[in-house]
């Protein structure tokens, strides 16, 4: 059986039962404390042995892409303040995936239109798909 190392995550949603706040941030990013929701779904990604991840996304939602984009200077900023700890799991999530986007056609809605869009990035390879705002907790070893 050949492991899974492809996680498909649709984020192409727009976040309709959280308006206005989704009017100007993707629901994937709002934070949950003190981290956003996508980062945690990224974490069990990469916790699992995913190595590389399809965001199927819609245009508008540039918020998300620009949030997973290191951002030099704001590290530099925080490491002065001395603040960069803020950024850890950021950093060690993000340097452990490889993340690549696709736009979502507006005649394929839904989870299964997002899993078409990633069918010929998948490579006839196994593929898990996670939703982008669906956030559970588990105790370790449960």
């Amino acid at each position: 059986m050949k492991l899974v190392t492809k996680a498909i995550i649709p984020v192409a949603g727009k976040g309709t039962r959280f308006m206005p706040a989704t009017k100007s941030v993707s629901k994937e990013i709002f934070p949950v404390v003190d981290t956003p929701v996508l980062l945690y779904i990224l974490k069990e990604c990469a916790d699992s042995g995913i190595t590389d991840v399809l965001l199927i996304t819609r245009r508008g939602k540039e918020d998300i892409r620009k949030f997973l984009t290191p951002d030099e200077k704001m590290l530099e900023d925080l490491k002065k303040k001395g603040r960069d700890s803020d950024l850890k799991l950021y950093n060690e999530v993000l340097s452990r995936l490889k993340i690549t986007y696709k736009f979502q056609r507006d005649d394929l809605i839904g989870t299964a239109g997002a899993v078409y869009v990633g069918k010929k990035w998948a490579k006839n390879e196994p593929f898990a798909v996670l939703y982008g705002d669906d956030l559970n907790y588990t105790e370790e070893g449960a």
